[in-house]
């Protein structure tokens, strides 16, 4: 009997230990949507309800291709993906912005700033693009208190020449603490399973003896 106890106690312990305390929440739109220099096209994120409850969506030709919801425990981190497109050889200069929907002000909660790329170097090449943001705590608290995000790509005025690109895909990917509760990973459910023929073994011998 003291060596199924010992294996029980062993079992949990590592469950316990190598439990993975955070929940991925996942949405992105994909596809190709041309944006020309001055435009502004946006892509909304709820990751509390389905973006259809409160018609969260985009106003470009991207489509919504992962919908995520319940991502109600403390935000851990956050990261937004871009993905860009390029097939000319100028410069290009982007401006993203990530608000929460406010009922009260609606007002923008912090700004992702701009950044440059050169197209291409050469004019029958293109390229792709990827850009990420990593949310800081701040930004995380902020988003995490609305449970909705909206992210505004535009093509700024740019003295180069004419800015234009095309997006092709926007993601945002929140890791969660589900109310401290630590949710296993398969390594620990391998070793729990280990641990049970364990005790399955252990409790015939005993049985035996």
């Amino acid at each position: 009997m003291k060596t199924v106890k010992t294996l029980a106690a062993a079992a949990v312990l590592t469950v316990s230990a190598s439990a993975a305390m955070a929940a991925p929440y996942y949405e992105s739109y994909e596809g190709y949507q041309n944006v020309w220099e001055g435009e502004t096209y946006t892509f909304g994120f709820d990751m509390w309800y389905d973006n259809a409850t409160y018609g969260v969506g985009t106003d470009s030709a991207l489509t919504l291709t992962n919908d995520a919801s319940g991502a109600f425990g403390a935000w851990d981190s956050g990261l937004l993906t871009l993905g860009m497109y390029s097939e000319d050889w100028k410069y290009e200069e982007t401006t993203v912005s990530l608000t929460a929907w406010n009922t009260q002000t609606g007002a923008e909660l912090f700004s992702l700033g701009s950044y440059t790329w050169n197209g291409t170097d050469c004019m029958l090449c293109s390229t792709d693009y990827t850009v990420e943001f990593d949310l800081s705590d701040d930004q995380l608290a902020a988003l995490s208190g609305e449970g909705w995000g909206n992210v505004g790509i535009q093509a700024s005025a740019f003295r180069y020449g004419d800015n234009d690109f095309a997006i092709e895909y926007v993601s945002l990917l929140v890791n969660t603490v589900e109310d401290g509760v630590a949710v296993p990973e398969p390594a620990s459910i391998g070793l729990l399973a280990l641990g049970l023929l364990g005790l399955g073994a252990a409790r015939r011998r005993v049985g035996r003896s």
